[in-house]
């Protein structure tokens, strides 16, 4: 039960995160990696919450074409929407 707990805190803050950044987001330009370093996460914290959101549709990863070593970016999923209200209910106390 604390593993969860530690992944629904992670998760909380990695979608904070996204929100304060929803224009860097949104464009597709922001690297995995560097969110994990911005969010305050380990990168195996980060890749845990990260895997979540993926794995609900909220977030899409996609490679980088042209980078070297490769890069792998995200931005928002069809699901990212619910999530963000389902985040905003908590948030509020709903």
């Amino acid at each position: 039960m604390a593993q969860h707990q530690k992944v629904d805190s992670n998760t909380s803050r990695i979608i904070h995160w996204l929100t304060e950044h929803n224009v860097e987001f949104e464009q597709g330009t922001l690297e995995e990696m560097r969110l994990a370093e911005s969010a305050g996460l380990t990168k195996d914290e980060a890749m845990q919450a990260i895997d979540y959101l993926e794995n609900h549709e909220a977030i899409v990863r996609f490679p980088h074409p042209l980078s070297t070593p490769p890069q792998i970016m995200i931005k928002p999923g069809r699901g990212w929407q619910d999530v963000l209200e389902e985040d905003t209910g908590k948030a509020a106390g709903n």
